[in-house]
């Protein structure tokens, strides 16, 4: 899963450990996370200082330029947080998440579909 958000954003604020949360739930069957951060550039020390307070047990990619930056632009991201969720053969499955919830939701009835003895995840 991919995750576009900001520390200035509340919605992502709240949304942030219920993703923890839901990254401890699913790790065993795969599930890995990726942050991308939007904030702007003159923000960057208020993403280093946010990470030491929030611990966010994956990846951090800071990309300067907020909601009009390169990554931002290239997957159209129009609000935050927004999670791109790609299966293990680098597939787009959702691309339209925007909680924890819905993330889990889908990941719960993806994983009830999953044929008998395969993992998702796996390598």
């Amino acid at each position: 899963m991919i995750v576009f958000w900001t520390t200035t954003a509340e919605p992502v604020r709240r949304e942030l450990p219920e993703l923890v949360r839901l990254a401890n739930k699913h790790r065993a069957q795969g599930l890995e996370i990726i942050g991308v951060c939007l904030n702007d550039e003159k923000d960057k020390e208020a993403v280093v200082e946010f990470l030491k307070d929030n611990s966010l047990a994956w990846p951090q990619i800071f990309e300067p330029g907020g909601m009009d930056g390169r990554l931002a632009n290239a997957y159209g991201i129009i609000s935050l947080p927004t999670m791109i969720l790609v299966d293990p053969q680098g597939k787009v499955v959702n691309r339209n998440l925007r909680m924890a919830a819905e993330a889990e939701r889908y990941l719960e009835k993806s994983l009830t579909q999953a044929a008998p003895g395969v993992l998702l995840g796996e390598k």
